[in-house]
């Protein structure tokens, strides 16, 4: 063998050995990218999950219920213990409806839920009603009676309309629309959702907006 060809075979080792130092660079460069990765995945999604469970809402404290949607923890009148108030949707998926000034609903003696029985709604929209009542007939909340009614005859139950509403009755209509809203007609307080699951976050809306939870 001449010394041509044993420098040659040299110098193709020394470029196979480079190839592999390239090589086993890369891969170690490439798992720790994706090390890195899924570390970062991992962290996000355990963040995700924790902030799914329990968070703060403008200084309120929320807990997902594994029953019954979202707990809310409230301090009423500097108690050491906080009083837990039920609502289906957290605020963050309430933010979207728009909702008209009902402050004056703290205000009351007296308040209705009434619907329309001739629109076949279901015990979705119930859910809504007895969310409203849970609060407003609170006697550590606002302690205002709150009774069902229907806006026609229906059996022997009351009839309620928007045109009943004064300053001490106001009137709370549940309906089904082409929009999802809280509005206020004179003292009627008219919740509107495009589903009955709208209706119902319609009225969580309405309860933490009255809480001072959202603005």
């Amino acid at each position: 063998m001449t010394e041509i060809t044993k420098t040659e075979e040299v110098k193709e080792e020394k470029i196979d050995k480079k190839t592999q130092e390239k090589a086993v660079k890369w891969f170690l460069i490439i798992l720790a990218v994706l090390f890195i990765a899924f570390l970062l995945f991992i962290t996000y999604y355990t963040t995700t999950k924790q902030s799914e469970i329990a968070f703060d809402y403008n200084g309120f404290s929320f807990e997902k219920d594994k029953v019954f949607g979202y707990q809310l923890k409230l301090y009423i009148n500097q108690a050491d213990y906080p009083a837990i108030i039920q609502v289906r949707n957290k605020p963050q998926d309430l933010e979207d409806i728009p909702i008209d000034d009902i402050a004056f609903l703290a205000e009351a003696k007296q308040i209705y839920v009434t619907l329309d029985p001739a629109k076949n709604l279901t015990g979705k929209t119930t859910i809504a009603a007895l969310e409203i009542d849970a609060i407003l007939d609170n006697p550590y909340l606002y302690e205002i009676p709150v009774n069902s009614s229907f806006t026609q005859e229906y059996g022997n139950t009351t009839i309620k309309t928007c045109e009943d509403a004064t300053t001490e009755e106001v009137i709370i209509e549940l309906m089904l629309s082409e929009e999802t809203t809280v509005t206020v007609v004179e003292k009627c307080i008219q919740i509107k959702g495009k589903t009955e699951e709208d209706i119902i976050r319609g009225a969580d809306r309405l309860i933490l907006t009255l809480l001072g939870v959202m603005l």
